[in-house]
Protein backbone atom coordinates (compact mmCIF):
# COMPACT_ATOMS: atom_id res chain seq x y z
CA UNK A 1 0.00 0.00 0.00
CA UNK A 2 2.68 2.22 0.88
CA UNK A 3 4.56 1.67 -2.41
CA UNK A 4 1.53 2.42 -4.36
CA UNK A 5 0.71 6.25 -2.91
CA UNK A 6 4.38 6.71 -3.21
CA UNK A 7 4.17 5.55 -6.62
CA UNK A 8 1.16 7.93 -7.07
CA UNK A 9 3.00 10.45 -5.36
CA UNK A 10 5.64 10.26 -7.60
CA UNK A 11 3.31 10.52 -10.93
CA UNK A 12 1.74 14.06 -9.81
CA UNK A 13 4.70 15.05 -8.98
CA UNK A 14 6.11 14.62 -12.37
CA UNK A 15 2.60 15.19 -13.97
CA UNK A 16 2.95 18.46 -12.47
CA UNK A 17 6.60 19.61 -14.04
CA UNK A 18 5.57 18.32 -17.20
CA UNK A 19 2.51 20.24 -17.62
CA UNK A 20 3.99 23.90 -15.77
CA UNK A 21 7.51 23.61 -17.06
CA UNK A 22 8.21 26.66 -19.50
CA UNK A 23 10.64 24.30 -21.60
CA UNK A 24 8.82 22.61 -24.90
CA UNK A 25 8.74 18.83 -24.02
CA UNK A 26 7.62 16.04 -26.06
CA UNK A 27 7.21 12.50 -25.03
CA UNK A 28 7.75 9.66 -27.54
CA UNK A 29 6.08 6.28 -27.95
CA UNK A 30 7.33 4.00 -31.17
CA UNK A 31 8.24 7.79 -32.67
CA UNK A 32 5.57 9.44 -32.34
CA UNK A 33 4.60 12.31 -29.99
CA UNK A 34 2.33 10.56 -27.52
CA UNK A 35 2.22 13.08 -25.33
CA UNK A 36 3.71 17.16 -24.88
CA UNK A 37 2.94 19.88 -22.68
CA UNK A 38 1.47 23.43 -23.48
CA UNK A 39 5.09 24.99 -23.74
CA UNK A 40 5.54 22.22 -26.49
CA UNK A 41 2.28 23.72 -28.63
CA UNK A 42 3.13 27.53 -27.92
CA UNK A 43 6.74 26.65 -29.66
CA UNK A 44 5.65 24.84 -32.43
CA UNK A 45 2.93 27.42 -33.01
CA UNK A 46 0.11 24.81 -32.32
CA UNK A 47 -3.85 26.12 -31.63
CA UNK A 48 -3.87 22.56 -29.08
CA UNK A 49 -1.76 19.26 -27.73
CA UNK A 50 -3.71 17.70 -30.81
CA UNK A 51 -2.07 19.34 -32.86
CA UNK A 52 1.67 17.41 -31.98
CA UNK A 53 0.09 14.43 -30.57
CA UNK A 54 0.77 11.33 -33.00
CA UNK A 55 2.36 12.95 -35.25
CA UNK A 56 6.72 12.12 -36.33
CA UNK A 57 9.06 14.70 -34.57
CA UNK A 58 10.33 14.85 -38.42
CA UNK A 59 6.92 15.98 -39.57
CA UNK A 60 7.65 19.50 -36.99
CA UNK A 61 10.44 19.92 -39.71
CA UNK A 62 11.11 21.07 -43.05
CA UNK A 63 11.90 17.93 -45.31
CA UNK A 64 15.48 18.04 -45.66
CA UNK A 65 17.68 19.46 -42.75
CA UNK A 66 20.74 22.14 -43.86
CA UNK A 67 23.09 19.29 -44.38
CA UNK A 68 20.67 17.90 -47.02
CA UNK A 69 19.63 14.77 -45.45
CA UNK A 70 15.71 14.02 -45.31
CA UNK A 71 14.18 15.03 -41.82
CA UNK A 72 12.82 11.80 -41.20
CA UNK A 73 15.93 10.04 -41.90
CA UNK A 74 17.88 11.92 -39.62
CA UNK A 75 15.41 12.14 -36.77
CA UNK A 76 14.98 8.19 -36.59
CA UNK A 77 19.05 8.18 -36.20
CA UNK A 78 18.78 10.22 -32.98
CA UNK A 79 15.87 8.65 -31.77
CA UNK A 80 17.52 5.38 -32.30
CA UNK A 81 21.04 7.07 -30.58
CA UNK A 82 19.06 8.71 -28.03
CA UNK A 83 17.25 5.14 -27.20
CA UNK A 84 20.55 3.20 -27.23
CA UNK A 85 22.83 5.72 -25.07
CA UNK A 86 19.83 6.84 -22.62
CA UNK A 87 20.07 10.33 -24.06
CA UNK A 88 21.30 12.53 -26.82
CA UNK A 89 21.85 16.38 -27.63
CA UNK A 90 22.02 17.85 -30.73
CA UNK A 91 21.18 20.63 -32.69
CA UNK A 92 17.67 20.42 -35.14
CA UNK A 93 16.02 22.45 -38.17
CA UNK A 94 12.30 22.85 -37.03
CA UNK A 95 9.37 24.40 -38.72
CA UNK A 96 6.54 25.99 -36.73
CA UNK A 97 3.05 25.46 -37.93
CA UNK A 98 3.16 29.25 -39.76
CA UNK A 99 5.93 27.73 -42.02
CA UNK A 100 8.54 29.62 -39.63
CA UNK A 101 12.13 27.58 -39.72
CA UNK A 102 14.45 27.80 -36.57
CA UNK A 103 17.12 26.16 -34.95
CA UNK A 104 16.78 24.37 -31.94
CA UNK A 105 20.04 22.78 -29.31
Amino acid sequence: MHQQRALETSERRFLEVFRKSSDAILLLSNSRIADCNDAAVRFFGGQSRTDLLNRHPAELSPPLQPDGVPSLRKAEEKIAEALEKGSSRFEWYHERASGEAFWTS
